[in-house]
């Protein structure tokens, strides 16, 4: 999908995964290797800027450095998009969805690895009138996601 539709797109994705993992403020040039050519790696960084994942910071010394460097919600979106790299590296063969508990205010379902135990994410489905509303746990902190049936 386009970054126009608010989505990130994958080069965009490789800038924040790389502010993320550095965790530190970085010059402008050394994110050129990640894109084709520094007119797009502007248009990259403007769209980031836009939806508040990034700071530019502007020096001029004997000549104009950019300085980039993560926001609070960029580094939140980067985790998420780390452990979405994490999943798919990993043998889905060896992972169920289980419902856990299922009653009449909805049901939880865990997704978890047979083979070492380990519980990654659990969401609840609970129906409500004309919503229906998700809750996702991912990690440490449930998401929750409302969509219209």
């Amino acid at each position: 999908m386009k970054a126009e539709y608010g989505i990130l797109n994958e080069r965009e994705q490789m800038i924040i995964l790389r502010l993320y993992r550095v965790n530190k403020e970085v010059v402008k040039t050394s994110l050129l290797n990640l894109v084709p050519n520094s007119y797009s790696l502007d248009k990259y960084l403007d769209h980031l800027k836009e939806y508040n994942l990034i700071n530019i910071r502007e020096e001029k010394v004997i000549r104009r450095t950019f300085y980039i460097s993560i926001t609070k919600k960029g580094y939140a979106i980067s985790r998420q998009l780390e452990y979405i790299q994490e999943l798919l590296k990993m043998n889905f063969d060896d992972f169920n969805i289980d419902p856990s508990f299922s009653g009449d205010n909805g049901t939880v379902y865990e997704i978890n690895n047979h083979n070492n135990g380990k519980n990654y994410a659990k969401f609840v489905c609970l129906p409500i009138q004309a919503w229906q509303i998700f809750a996702c746990f991912v990690g440490q902190s449930w998401n929750k996601i409302s969509t219209e049936t």
